[in-house]
């Protein structure tokens, strides 16, 4: 490798990527970059990215773009995303939007959701959809479904349509919300390749029709998966149909750890159905200060 030139290392490197050998891409072109090859730096960042060396591929992109490379700002952004580094992939971005990369808008909306701007996140995933980009769309959904039900399923029918199966597998979900028809049993079980918190879904549904046990191991192997939204129906049917109070606590208490706030409310009333009144207080306590209602109310009630 020491006695390749710089230009050959920057055209071997770029045959071998595009033949998917990104491994010996990589070596090829980290030679060429210390030769001095600045115009290697984006090869041999997307190579990084294939190999999924995220903060190598981060910094490779942000040495081309500092050098005048405009098209890494965009690539840049969509990697601080992946390493969830949310202010850097909102600079990154901002940077990218400011060339006149309009595929920014969508790594910028979620940087700021992630960071708790909503409404910044909305006007960003706006600005994306009108640019056609379907994941957007499915953000964007998910964050009108309380104030607009109507033009977020109109975004996930457009995402739909234009073949994103994460839209469709989330209508799904929404049309048994809104239906409760056991019909859609298939549809749901089909929707789980593509959608995985659909595993809440299809337990409500299994324990609605009778298949409590079933509903159960839906509900664990979603909670196995890091799906933060099985932790609650988890805990309860634990509770409601297994009695199984230490194991519905352990539930509560991942889900709270995952970020689910909802969980305070189930929780503190597990624990105050214990007689441990003053961790009960806490726990509502701790859901009022999230937001949530429900822990708000029993709050109130205990004072």
């Amino acid at each position: 490798m020491e006695h390749v030139d710089r230009e050959a290392a920057i055209q071997a490197g770029i045959r071998l990527a595009e033949a998917e050998e990104h491994a010996e891409a990589v070596a090829y072109l980290a030679h060429a970059v210390d030769l001095g090859a600045d115009e290697a730096l984006f090869h041999l960042a997307f190579s990084l990215c294939r190999l999924q060396r995220w903060t190598e591929a981060a910094g490779a992109f942000l040495r081309a773009a500092e050098v005048g490379d405009d098209d890494a700002w965009l690539n840049l952004a969509i990697v601080y995303v992946e390493l969830e580094r949310w202010a850097e992939a909102e600079w990154a971005a901002e940077h990218a939007l400011g060339h006149g990369e309009e595929a920014a808008w969508g790594p910028l909306g979620y940087a700021l959701l992630q960071q708790g701007d909503q409404e910044g996140a909305k006007s960003a995933f706006e600005a994306a959809t009108s640019f056609g980009d379907e994941q957007s769309m499915i953000q964007l959904a998910l964050l009108l479904r309380s104030p607009d039900l109507g033009r977020a399923k109109q975004l996930l029918q457009m995402a739909d349509e234009a073949g994103d199966s994460k839209a469709a597998a989330i209508l799904a979900c929404w049309q048994w919300d809104d239906s409760l028809d056991p019909s859609l049993e298939r549809t749901l079980r089909l929707a789980l390749e593509a959608y995985s918190p659909a595993c809440v879904s299809l337990a409500d549904l299994l324990l609605l029709t009778g298949r409590t046990e079933e509903a159960l191991t839906q509900l664990q192997r979603g909670a196995e998966r890091g799906e933060k939204a099985c932790w609650l129906p988890l805990g309860n049917i634990l509770l409601d149909h297994f009695d199984d109070v230490a194991s519905a606590e352990r539930a509560y208490r991942s889900g709270i750890a995952a970020g689910d706030t909802n969980c305070f409310y189930n929780l503190g009333a597990l624990l105050l159905d214990r007689g441990d009144t003053a961790a009960a207080l806490e726990q509502f306590q701790r859901g009022a200060d999230a937001g949530d209602q429900l822990a708000a109310r029993a709050l109130r009630r205990q004072s």
